[in-house]
């Protein structure tokens, strides 16, 4: 049960980095951009604490909409836990929007 689990998730994580990096080289070939901007763009998301919060939002919620529905057997195909933890995507997105002007900084 295990082994099918982490199959499942492993092929969860990689349907998104396929879609993501696919949807990102379409972006980049149709803006035309160089090396340089594509380096600049990666290091500002990298730094910006927004983002960095909204993926964090993503992962914690999609891991745990799709251990939820591993553990009370809601789902137990990969197609049906793949749906699951990419529902926890949006889930996270929501949270991170909802709860923003509870954690923003305080301005001086």
């Amino acid at each position: 049960l295990l082994h099918s689990f982490f199959f499942c998730v492993c092929s969860m994580l990689f349907q998104g980095v396929v879609m993501f990096a696919s949807l990102g080289m379409c972006y980049n070939t149709l803006r035309k951009a160089t090396s340089e901007s594509i380096f600049d763009r990666a290091y500002r998301m990298n730094h910006n604490q927004e983002q960095n919060r909204c993926d964090w939002f993503t992962v914690t919620t999609s891991a745990g909409c799709a251990t939820t529905a591993w553990i009370t057997k809601f789902s137990r195909t990969t197609r049906g836990l793949a749906s699951v933890g990419f529902a926890g995507f949006g889930l996270g997105i929501f949270l991170h929007v909802l709860t923003k002007p509870i954690f923003a900084p305080k301005k001086k």
